[in-house]
C-alpha cells in the first residue's frame, strides 16, 4: 500500500497472500486532518498484519507546521514506523537540534532502521542500534545537472532492495547493501533531467546490486 503516486503494480492472488504490506508516506501529508485517521487505520492493518510502515520526513520546515503539531502527530500515531528516512535539516527541525550525534541517536529511538540522508557527504545509517557512516556515490561536479528527485529515487531503490528479503531476516550487510545501490541509483539520477530513471538506468541499479552481492 503507499500513499503517493506510483506506477501500476500488479500482483496474482498467491503473490498477495505470500508478502507482508508496507505502508509509505510522509510526514507532511500525514499531519493532514482530512489524511490520518485513514492513514491511523492503514497503519493498525499494516501492524495486525505483520506489515512494514516507512515514513519520510520529506519536505519539513517551520513553513510547512509548528514542530509541536508534528510531534503531536508522531505521538498519536498507534504504530512506530520501522523505516524512517529524512535528511539533516527535516530531523534537525523535529528533533530541535542541529547536534548530529543527537540526532541519530535519539530520533524515533524504537525504529529499526533510520537513515540520515546528508546529500554530497554521504549519510547516516542506524540499524538496530548500530550507527553506520555511508559514504556517497561519487559524481563530478560538472556532471551533476539536477537533484530534484534523487531523493526519491534513494527512497525507492532501497526499499525494492530491502524487501528482496523478509523483513524479519534482514541483516547489518543486506541493509548495506541496500542503501548503497539506493546511493548508486540517486547518482544517476542527478547525472540527468529526469525524475525517474529509465528502463536501461534501473538495469544498471541491478547490475550493481548483483556485483556488490557477497556469495553466502
Amino acid at each position: 500500500m503507499t500513499n503517493g503516486t506510483t506506477l501500476t503494480v500488479k500482483a496474482n492472488k498467491q503473490e498477495t497472500e505470500e508478502c507482508n504490506s508496507v505502508f509509505i508516506t510522509d510526514l507532511t501529508t500525514l499531519r493532514l486532518p482530512t489524511v490520518f485517521p485513514e492513514a491511523d487505520k492503514i497503519i493498525r492493518s499494516v501492524q495486525q498484519n505483520r506489515g512494514s510502515f516507512f515514513l519520510n520526513l520529506a519536505g519539513l520546515n517551520p513553513a510547512i507546521a509548528p514542530r509541536d503539531e508534528l510531534v503531536s502527530v508522531l505521538t498519536a500515531l498507534r504504530k512506530t514506523p520501522e523505516i524512517v528516512t529524512g535528511n539533516e535539516s527535516e530531523l534537525a527541525y523535529l528533533m530541535g537540534t542541529h547536534d548530529r550525534d543527537r540526532i541519530v541517536r535519539e530520533a524515533f529511538p524504537d525504529t529499526r532502521l533510520l537513515l540520515l540522508t546528508l546529500a554530497d557527504q554521504g549519510s547516516v545509517l542506524r540499524f538496530e542500534d548500530e550507527i553506520l557512516p555511508l559514504p556517497a556515490y561519487p559524481v563530478a561536479p560538472d556532471r551533476v545537472l539536477d537533484e530534484t528527485g534523487a531523493g526519491d529515487t534513494y527512497a525507492g531503490i532501497m526499499l525494492g532492495s530491502l524487501y528482496t528479503e523478509p523483513y524479519a531476516r534482514w541483516s547489518r550487510s543486506h541493509v548495506l547493501l541496500a542503501c548503497n545501490t539506493a546511493a548508486f541509483g540517486a547518482a544517476l539520477a542527478v547525472q540527468t533531467l529526469r525524475t525517474r530513471l529509465t528502463d536501461g538506468e534501473m538495469e544498471q541499479v541491478r547490475q550493481f546490486h548483483s556485483s556488490q552481492q557477497r556469495p553466502t
